[in-house]
């Protein structure tokens, strides 16, 4: 995987509306992999559309916060640091004072975003995770709502609207009626109308990550993954309507649900209902990626922007396991002549699945086919769609089993019978790989696997002793009987 010349880790502190957060990238890496994440609620936007100034609560506690924030980055080496300042920054009369205080308490030098460069990070957040995103982005914060066009991975126009969540919790006076008067004002009202239609709409923000969360448990829904959650606009409005009429107490109660977000759901629902309506979005995908990703994407080389997102954390985790990416690369190619997979989607998963195939070797034996499927399950992929991301885990399953325990069985729920052939076929040829080369570089290369006439025909090397066929005859069995055929062997 190709590395940046950034050897140090990458610091973002967005100072927002509501909420204060350090993130501490490792910024050798294409993928914005967290090494350390916090955050506060500070509110130092609350009440500003009455005072005009700041929350002096929030003030005093986002300059105590800063300075903790402060600490850890002086007891570490890090190569960039961004503090960037939104909604709340832009719009108080007092903003310069504590831009000021900041500088002089802490030394940090905060950058205020216009509408327009909050909008643009938000959407390479979105660009970060999902490379070839086509849809509405929409960052909601507790002081404005962001709409950014993005076409094929092009951010286009993009507008900002005063209906934070904070902001718009104030100016409807808690009523749920008058903030959907008054989000219909501004966004009915706007020139997005159909401007979705037929494309999704990405939502982005804490408050909407809330919202997930409470839509994945009242859904059942097997994936305990935010990013990449998919629903039709159907869904989503049927959930949202009945989100905005539960009071906060009741959504504190859902697992996951941070009690400092609850009281601003209903609202958020309503947010993303008359987006849904106005902007005639066929579904809504939510991304956990925004803001900070979008900074931290733009600080990276060109080198490291052109990188797959999937591929790279991938080869990210094989290297951090100790194992070869090289012969990851070499099986992924063995591989092509026994897999229909054309559709570059698959391909992809092919060659991850093919580079993380050992990512279970330092685990015990008795329980590897649970845990390779649970750590791909969960591990911070990006660009992966729920339905890729269970595919996946189910290949590196099979790749060291083949008996299905509970958890197992619950997420393959949500695979069609096509999926689960495929994931059979590459788990039991990456198992047929290991088994005649060990994992070594550059042995497998010397083999070849094809079909031709209804046999699986595999051709070895003469007077190769590493591969004797008592060790891989069983595996090689089992990848013909799921496809079908009938294995042969041949040495020349």
């Amino acid at each position: 995987m190709t590395k940046s010349n950034i050897q140090n880790p990458l610091a973002v502190i967005d100072i927002g509306s509501n909420s204060i957060r350090l993130v501490i990238y490792d910024a050798s890496i294409r993928a914005p992999i967290p090494i350390h994440n916090e955050s506060y609620i500070c509110a130092i936007g609350r009440d500003l559309e009455v005072t005009g100034k700041l929350h002096l609560k929030g003030v005093q506690k986002a300059l105590s916060v800063l300075k903790r924030f402060k600490g850890i980055l002086q007891s570490m080496k890090y190569d960039g640091l961004y503090v960037l300042g939104t909604a709340a920054l832009r719009d108080a009369k007092d903003a310069d004072d504590f831009v000021s205080r900041v500088f002089e308490e802490t030394g940090f030098t905060v950058r205020v975003l216009s509408g327009k460069q909050e909008a643009e990070r938000s959407a390479y957040g979105v660009i970060c995770g999902i490379p070839d995103a086509d849809g509405l982005v929409a960052d909601l914060g507790g002081g404005s709502l962001e709409l950014i066009d993005i076409r094929k991975g092009i951010i286009g126009h993009n507008s900002t609207f005063p209906i934070g969540t904070l902001r718009l919790a104030h100016s409807s006076r808690g009523n749920i009626k008058n903030a959907k008067q008054i989000i219909n004002n501004y966004i009915k009202q706007s020139n997005w109308t159909n401007l979705a239609k037929g494309r999704p709409l990405y939502a982005v923000g804490g408050s909407w990550r809330a919202l997930a969360r409470v839509c994945i448990s009242q859904m059942n829904y097997p994936l305990q993954v935010l990013d990449n959650f998919i629903l039709s606009s159907n869904e989503s409005k049927e959930l949202f309507d009945f989100i905005s009429t539960l009071s906060p107490q009741s959504l504190q109660s859902i697992k996951g649900v941070p009690k400092n977000r609850a009281e601003y759901l209903p609202i958020s629902a309503l947010i993303l209902n008359c987006l849904l309506d106005t902007s005639k979005a066929d579904r809504l995908i939510f991304s956990i990626y925004g803001m900070r990703e979008g900074q931290f994407y733009k600080s990276l080389p060109k080198v490291l922007k052109k990188e797959d997102p999937l591929i790279s954390a991938s080869k990210e985790i094989c290297r951090s396991i100790n194992r070869d990416i090289l012969s990851g690369e070499e099986v992924f190619d063995w591989l092509s002549p026994i897999i229909n997979d054309k559709d570059n989607g698959f391909m992809k998963l092919r060659k991850s699945a093919s580079i993380l195939r050992d990512i279970c070797w330092m685990e015990h034996t008795d329980y590897r086919p649970e845990q390779a499927f649970l750590r791909v399950l969960r591990l911070p992929f990006m660009g992966i769609q729920h339905q890729d991301r269970a595919t996946l885990a189910l290949t590196l399953f099979y790749r060291y089993g083949e008996e299905q325990t509970e958890v197992v069985k619950q997420s393959c729920i949500m695979l069609n019978q096509k999926r689960l052939r495929w994931a059979r076929t590459i788990g039991y040829a990456l198992r047929l790989s290991y088994a005649l080369t060990a994992g070594n570089t550059g042995l497998i290369s010397k083999t070849k696997i094809r079909i031709n006439n209804q046999k699986l025909i595999l051709t070895l090397p003469k007077n190769e002793p590493i591969f004797y066929s008592g060790f891989y005859e069983k595996r090689l069995n089992i990848l013909a009987q799921n496809l079908g055929l009938i294995s042969e062997v041949i040495t020349r």
